[in-house]
């Protein structure tokens, strides 16, 4: 689904403009890197789930072209877990 799918969607269900719909999964989209990505945070939407930050370690990997080994640097990354609710929605 793009964006302004999302957007128009949003704008029905709340019975707003598009404009307005997209100020908020805009404003959404910022809390998120503000709130999970820069202060670590966990963001819990109830019926949805919740993300947060993991951390990576450094690693040793191989390049798969000439099988030397590198070393990855420790990075971050963003991990979503479904809520209970979502989850008993997508198997049945």
């Amino acid at each position: 689904m793009q964006h302004k799918e999302v957007v128009a969607l949003l704008a029905e269900k709340c019975s707003t403009t598009n404009e307005l719909a997209n100020d908020l999964l805009t404003s959404l989209a910022d809390i998120i890197k503000d709130q999970v990505l820069s202060q670590g945070k966990t963001l819990k939407l109830r019926s949805i789930g919740s993300l947060s930050r993991r951390e990576r370690p450094v690693r040793k990997a191989r390049n798969p072209n000439s099988g030397e080994e590198i070393q990855c640097q420790a990075s971050s990354a963003v991990t979503f877990t479904a809520s209970s609710s979502l989850k008993m929605k997508h198997s049945s």
